[in-house]
């Protein structure tokens, strides 16, 4: 039988805001990653099209970083 676990709230609003940060940051490394291996492999108006997401992902990477440095 499947069970879901009961979810304990982090006493401290500021250590969650940072975990939650840092599962973000993590995840807009790995979008910008792929993007940047999808774009080394390949050329033209594929390369171009792939431009605008990765710098897109590029942009919440940095807003993130700089919300996690500030919490």
């Amino acid at each position: 039988a499947n069970s879901v676990a009961e979810v304990q709230r982090n006493p401290d609003p500021r250590e969650a805001a940072k975990r939650h940060l840092q599962m973000r940051i993590a995840a807009e490394v790995s979008a910008c990653a792929g993007y940047s291996w999808m774009m080394a492999h390949s050329t033209g108006q594929l390369q171009q099209a792939i431009a605008q997401p990765f710098q897109d992902e590029l942009g919440h990477l940095s807003k993130f970083w700089g919300f996690y440095r500030e919490a």
